[in-house]
């Protein structure tokens, strides 16, 4: 059982090709090859390749130091949680200052013994023994794995119990301690693993409950992910479920879990779960001690063939049991295997690639495949804290890559979440502990159950891994979970690597432009340098040929400069005259300077300037003259003559010399005069002005284009002088100036004068507009003492009048006792010459508005058949008593019209009086409305289309010669009938004004004793809908009665009106009137007093007339709306003023209704009862 191995089986405990480093690697880089050498390992495991797996664990636990092939230390995994626990930085720090040295090694001739080997292991505490050839070079390595599993002691381990080899002193942390504590504990007692537990038991008896176990494994993943040992916590990367054995199983159960869990260490547990120690392959080891192999070899022996048979036995029904194991197992690992392939796949890629975006859509395929889930999907944190889905992986129809999500529902609470690298697990929304606002979400995006796994770059949060179900819930798998934690790490290390990339992308090609300007700028100067040397030649020899040529021209210009010296002198001069010219609109001032400053320039004995007028005559009007010669100035002639010479001469703007003036043949006149003025010789400047208006006289150029205003004369008389053509130039230039002087100066003059008539007439005008002012002033209180005035008197008429027919109203219904016959038709009569009256006063109202410009048309839409039968009501019953026949003729068909319907009802009401109390009885009047179309040519309106409404009778008629004053205010054609039919004559002047104001015109025609035919024609747009015709069923009939109160609200408390009014006679009217209609009366004859009345008593309505002494009642109302108590009475306002905004004024104030005086009673308590009805029904 325990024969000597031979040399094949001795070298298959060797571990081959271990990890082999120099001395001056870093300690990060060691890490990066003893981790991937794990990857391969973790993902390579399979249950037939457990030795392969064992030597691949053993390669990746350390590396061996070498320089020029001599092996110099050894770097362990160990040697990682000791420079883990004191917080070394790594990144810089070599392996030569790490290193263990000097180390334990063994040849390779002298392994020739199994227990020699493990003897090593165990006297130098040592878990890795190098192997070396004859010239010191490393060949293998030898750890207690492989000597363990080269030995396969079954039996021992059979026969040995667990409670015999374990460690009972366990050292122990907590799932929060940091990974740095444990990595602390590690070093400090020289463990290879911490156990993690939580509390357990009673308080009485507290006991220690494994959760987990973290080994220097894991701490050397961390360094390889650099991660943060001191924020990361043991439960978030132990590995869990712990693997645990009891104290009397025996080491072939240890090794046999440990060989199918792949697993290096065990926690020995009691009872209740409690840790009571630790066995590890360290300790199975320690079984193939020499000495505990000779001790047993007996007992095994005698137990061999007892042994054997209850062997096959157990094999066999352990065969069965391993088989099903070993498919469960089969299954799990080929699961585990995927996820650790794909954890490798997204390493390696990440690795090969710097293409975020390839590296997320690539993550999101495989994460689908391997998970079998409906959708995955990568969102990315923006600066608002919403996501947008930057990669997915799903088959159904509804895409969210580039969709943006903000979760306002639980943004703040989840996102601090993910800050902490918490996961989100949700197995389906409807049970998990959700808003309804965040459920919709989820249900929108298609989601039932999910994970939620946060992303970092660096330490900042920067998006999720989101694995999603879509129709049914899902109990996530711890084993899915670890995958998407540890595919987060990896796409942590992709996102940082993939910005420091991009940062580096664009420091490279920053460097790379500047190095191509940089490169352009030297190729630049270079050619730039070549140019320069040939252009330099060659401008070399053009110098020299040009200062050859500039000597030739030296002379030239030293002659022009001479010349033109003098010229800007001269020039010079003239601009100096011409500056002191425009300093000055006089014109003798202008003269004198010209005459000065000409005769200074050149030298001269005399100059002057000779006047041309356009009469003939001619005269020096100012002179310069040296003392010792005769003055000239003032001579004048009454009618020069010149020659045509001199005259086309000038006309063309030349100065004449005259070197000369005995023999100037131009001008054999004048050398009487040049003699006694001692003149030798001249130069004669024209002075030429543009002509303006229609001039005409001898100076004027034949062509019309200007005159000659006079001439500027040079003289030289102490001898004869040569004049220069530069002189005659230089004077003419002078004199050129001089007339644009002398035209602005005569302009400067005459504005002058218009300025001073301007003045005269503004002036003028000052006064006229204080008149006018006086005037309108005048005019506006003549205005307003006209409406003063009619405002008066509608009020000192109607108050009369409200009472006249108030009280002949209430004496008709018998409100004062029983009248007989003869007084009622006494009343009648009184009533109709009220109403007449009240008539007169309206129309007289109505003119005066009219002529004054204040009347305010309300235009609407109306139909026309309704206008015409609602004005033949108010003269039906009149009709009818004279038995006249009426008669109403529409056109089918008629269109709408726009216009104030109560205007125009009070022109068709006006016309139909009028037939009717000029048509004798029997008589006939009729109607008529029709279209009319006017050729827009043939008249002046605007307008095509007209409406012609036509009121025909069999009247009086009138003759022709009355026709043209029947429409004039206050005249009546024939005085014979104003006995017979009393009138005003202001009735058709209304009906022609507001027929005009409507941009319609008036007609009529008629005939004595036949009848006459009145018209009006107004405009209406062809846009308006047709007016229905109106049947006699059609018509409105409103029939308003007074509803006396019933028995039962005559028992009870009758309704309180308060009246206010200072007029006693409407007092005594209208109180009469309600009294009798069963109403409570309380007065007041003020304003004040009715605020008081109303207080004290809360009446149901008031009755309130706006003009009262004192306070009026627009006040008194005001001030009622005002309390509280009061603002719901309806208050109906009373007034004989009848004038315009009147109404306005009222309701503005606080009143519900509006009646003007003189009152219909009847109407006013019909207004009353529908006001109480109407507060009755709001409360």
């Amino acid at each position: 059982m325990f024969n000597r191995l031979n040399p094949s089986e001795l070298k298959s405990a060797l571990v081959r090709h271990p990890l082999i480093v120099k001395a001056d690697t870093t300690v990060m880089d060691a890490i990066a090859q003893m981790s991937g050498v794990r990857t391969l390992c973790e993902t390579t495991k399979t249950v037939d390749g457990q030795m392969d797996e064992l030597y691949l664990e053993a390669r990746s636990s350390c590396v061996l130091v070498v320089e020029d092939d001599k092996l110099l230390g050894i770097f362990t995994e160990r040697d990682v949680v000791w420079l883990s626990a004191q917080q070394c930085c790594l990144e810089n720090l070599t392996i030569r200052e790490v290193i263990t040295h000097p180390v334990v090694s063994l040849h390779e001739s002298d392994f020739t013994d199994l227990f020699f080997a493990v003897n090593l292991l165990q006297q130098y505490r040592i878990r890795h023994l190098p192997i070396l050839d004859d010239r010191d070079r490393v060949v293998g390595l030898l750890t207690n794995e492989s000597l363990r599993q080269s030995s396969r002691p079954v039996d021992l381990l059979r026969l040995r119990l667990v409670f015999e080899v374990m460690t009972s002193e366990v050292i122990c942390a907590t799932p929060n301690s940091s990974m740095l504590a444990i990595a602390q504990l590690m070093a400090k007692h020289r463990l290879s693993s911490i156990m993690i537990v939580q509390p357990g038991g009673s308080q009485t008896e507290p006991l220690q409950i494994p959760v987990g176990i973290i080994t220097e494994r894991d701490i050397v993943q961390f360094q390889a992910l650099s991660l943060n040992l001191k924020t990361c916590l043991a439960e978030a990367v132990m590995s869990t479920p712990i693997f645990a054995v009891k104290p009397d199983d025996s080491l072939w159960v240890v090794q046999q879990i440990m060989e199918q869990r792949l697993i290096r260490r065990l926690a020995v547990t009691g009872k209740q779960g409690e840790l009571l120690g630790i066995v590890t392959k360290a300790n199975l080891l320690q079984a193939l001690n020499p000495l505990e192999l000779y001790k047993l070899a007996e007992v095994l022996e005698k137990k061999s063939v007892r042994l054997e048979a209850e062997k096959i036995e157990l094999l066999e029904i352990r065969n069965v049991e391993l088989e099903q194991q070993i498919e469960a197992r089969m299954t799990l690992l080929i699961a585990k295997a995927e996820r650790e392939r794909l954890v490798l796949a997204i390493a390696l890629q990440i690795r090969s690639s710097l293409s975020l975006q390839t590296i997320l859509d690539s993550t999101v395929i495989e994460v689908r495949q391997l998970l079998g889930c409906d959708r995955v999907n990568i969102w990315q944190f923006e600066a608002d804290w919403q996501t947008i889905a930057v990669a997915e992986s799903t088959d159904s129809s509804l895409s969210l890559i580039g969709q943006r999500v903000s979760d306002n529902c639980s943004k703040q609470g989840y996102t601090e979440i993910y800050r902490q690298g918490r996961i989100r697990i949700v197995s389906d929304i409807y049970k998990a502990k959700i808003s309804d606002c965040h459920r919709d979400m989820l249900i929108a995006l298609q989601t039932r159950a999910k994970i939620l796994v946060p992303l970092f770059c660096g330490d900042e949060l920067w998006g999720l891994l989101n694995v999603t179900e879509s129709q049914h819930p899902r109990d996530w798998e711890p084993e899915e979970v670890e995958l998407l934690q540890a595919l987060s790490v990896q796409l942590a290390i992709a996102l940082q690597q993939a910005t420091t990339h991009g940062k580096l992308q664009e420091q490279l090609s920053e460097r790379q432009q500047a190095e191509n300007r940089l490169r352009e700028s030297e190729q630049r100067y270079i050619i730039l340098n070549q140019e320069l040397e040939a252009k330099v030649a060659e401008r070399t020899t053009k110098l020299q040929e040009r200062e050859a040529q500039l000597q030739s021209e030296l002379l030239v210009r030293q002659k022009t400069e001479a010349r033109i010296a003098l010229q800007l002198r001269r020039q010079q001069t003239l601009g100096a005259i011409i500056q002191k010219i425009r300093e000055s609109l006089d014109i003798n001032e202008i003269l004198a300077t010209v005459t000065q400053q000409v005769k200074d320039v050149l030298h001269s004995d005399r100059v002057i300037v000779f006047r041309l007028c356009a009469d003939g005559r001619s005269q020096i009007v100012q002179e310069s003259v040296s003392g010792e010669f005769p003055a000239l100035k003032d001579q004048h002639w009454g009618n020069e003559m010149w020659s045509q010479e001199i005259h086309d001469c000038y006309w063309q703007g030349k100065p004449r010399i005259v070197p000369d003036v005995t023999n100037d043949i131009w001008a054999k006149r004048l050398v009487e005069f040049s003699r006694e003025s001692q003149i030798q010789s001249k130069i004669v400047a024209p002075i030429l002005q543009d002509v303006r208006g229609s001039e005409n006289h001898r100076w004027v150029a034949p062509c019309v284009t200007n005159k000659l205003w006079g001439v500027l004369v040079v003289h030289a008389c102490q001898e004869k002088r040569v004049w220069k053509d530069s002189e005659a130039q230089l004077l003419q230039q002078i004199a050129n100036q001089l007339a644009i002087a002398i035209q602005q100066a005569s302009l400067f003059e005459q504005l002058q004068q218009e300025l001073a008539e301007r003045q005269q007439a503004e002036a003028k005008l000052t006064d006229s507009n204080q008149q006018l002012a006086v005037s309108n002033q005048e005019l506006a209180r003549a205005t307003r003492l006209k409406d003063e005035f009619l405002a008066n008197m509608s009020h000192e008429l109607r108050t009369p009048l409200n009472a006249i027919l108030g009280m002949t109203e209430g004496l008709q219904e018998e409100v004062f006792g029983v009248v007989t016959e003869q007084q009622l038709k006494a009343l009648r009569t009184i009533e109709r010459s009220g109403s007449h009256l009240l008539e007169l006063i309206t129309d007289i109202l109505d003119v005066a508005k009219i002529e004054a410009g204040k009347i305010e048309l309300d235009y609407a839409s109306i139909s026309v058949a309704r206008l015409c039968q609602s004005s033949l009501v108010f003269i039906k019953q009149q009709a009818l008593q004279k038995r006249i026949q009426l008669e109403i003729k529409l056109q089918t068909n008629l269109p709408e019209l726009l216009v104030d319907e109560r205007r125009i009802r009070q022109v068709l009401i006006n016309l139909l009086n009028n037939a009717v109390k000029f048509t004798p009885e029997r008589g006939r009047i009729t109607l008529e409305v029709t279209q009319l179309f006017l050729d827009i040519s043939t008249t002046d309106l605007k307008e095509q289309h007209f409406l012609h409404f036509a009121v025909t009778d069999t009247g009086i008629g009138i003759s022709p010669e009355n026709i043209k004053n029947l429409f004039q205010p206050f005249v009546q054609i024939d005085s014979a009938l104003n006995r017979q039919y009393a009138g005003t004559g202001l009735g058709l002047a209304l009906v022609k004004r507001i027929v005009e104001l409507h941009g319609g015109s008036v007609g009529l025609t008629s005939e004595l004793s036949v009848g006459s035919c009145f018209t009006i024609d107004l405009p209406y747009t062809p846009s308006f809908g047709v007016s229905p015709e109106i049947t006699a069923d059609d018509q409105p009939a409103v029939t308003l009665e007074w509803d006396s109160p019933s028995t039962d609200e005559s028992a009870s408390l009758t309704p309180l009106i308060l009246l206010a009014e200072d007029n006693e006679a409407n007092i005594s009217t209208v109180s009469s009137y309600l009294k009798a209609k069963g109403y409570r009366i309380v007065l007041a004859q003020n304003g004040q007093e009715a605020i008081d009345v109303a207080k004290t008593r809360h009446p149901d309505l008031i009755l309130m007339d706006i003009q009262m002494p004192g306070m009026d009642g627009l006040e008194a109302m005001r001030q009622i709306r005002l309390d509280s108590n009061l603002v719901d009475i309806p208050i109906v306002a009373l007034t004989a003023l009848a004038m315009t905004g009147d109404r306005d004024r009222c309701l503005k104030a606080g009143a519900n209704d509006y009646l003007s005086k003189p009152i219909k009673l009847k109407q006013l308590a019909i207004n009353i009862q529908q006001l109480l009805n109407a507060t009755k029904d709001d409360k």
